[in-house]
């Protein structure tokens, strides 16, 4: 058995954020052929159930790796949630009127934290461009927390298509690279069965734990540098057409 993670923006939906038929088509060919199509995303399982179920995917790593949702079994099957103390201390640290906080708990978001939440992602969100940058070394004061993605501008500052800027912040040891990692323990799957695709700053991760990396046509440059493929853009169907090549 095999298995192959697929990032969602920029690289399993188009700009528009659909799933193409081609790339449906593509997902459910590989599964007669053994492969285990697996979404991997810094997104909550609510805002990634339908991009999953567009793409006939079963199994979800979400939150940049906090979290493992089994659409089967209608259940997570594995959490890393960050320590509650940090949760209230960051939130209270980066407390500002142009950024928003809120919380990743359940696969969920949450805009406010209740003692008892199991937090595996704090979103912390603005519209102001200028806000964001100003609160990462209070982040990066956290010795159990690190910023696991944030809006392309701040890793290509030439990205001027965004008017939303965040940061996704998990515990130090969280990435998509982890996620990758516990999947497979629990799937008994071998690195060298892995396939990684991607586009961002947070895919990385993913491929430094995988044994073939894909980066997308529109992918950062320096993923591509670090890719085994380079293949077409989202928008132009540049999973399926990888996806198209497995046997």
């Amino acid at each position: 058995m095999k298995a192959v993670f697929i990032d969602i923006d920029g690289t399993i939906v188009n700009d528009s954020g659909e799933v193409s038929g081609r790339t449906a088509d593509a997902v459910k060919r590989i599964k007669t052929l053994g492969y285990i199509p697996v979404v991997c995303t810094g997104r909550t399982i609510s805002t990634a159930r339908q991009i999953c179920v567009d793409a006939n995917c079963d199994h979800l790593i979400f939150a940049n790796g906090g979290g493992i949702y089994d659409f089967a079994a209608d259940k997570i099957i594995y959490e890393n949630p960050i320590n509650p103390k940090s949760v209230v201390r960051l939130r209270d640290t980066v407390k500002h009127e142009k950024i928003s906080t809120v919380f990743v708990t359940d696969g969920l978001i949450k805009e406010t934290f209740v003692p008892g939440d199991k937090v595996v992602q704090m979103n912390l969100v603005s519209y102001d461009i200028k806000a964001l940058p100003g609160v990462r070394a209070h982040i990066e004061e956290f010795p159990d927390l690190k910023i696991a993605n944030q809006s392309k501008h701040f890793s290509n500052p030439s990205f001027h298509t965004e008017n939303r800027y965040f940061f996704d912040v998990v515990c130090k040891n969280t990435s998509k690279g982890s996620g990758i990692v516990n999947f497979c323990k629990i799937f008994k799957l071998d690195k060298k069965d892995t396939i990684a695709i991607g586009d961002d700053m947070n895919d990385f991760a993913m491929f430094e734990e995988c044994g073939y990396r894909v980066a997308m046509g529109n992918a950062l440059p320096t993923l591509k540098k670090t890719a085994d493929l380079v293949t077409d853009t989202n928008n132009n169907d540049g999973v399926a057409k990888f996806l198209e090549t497995l046997t």
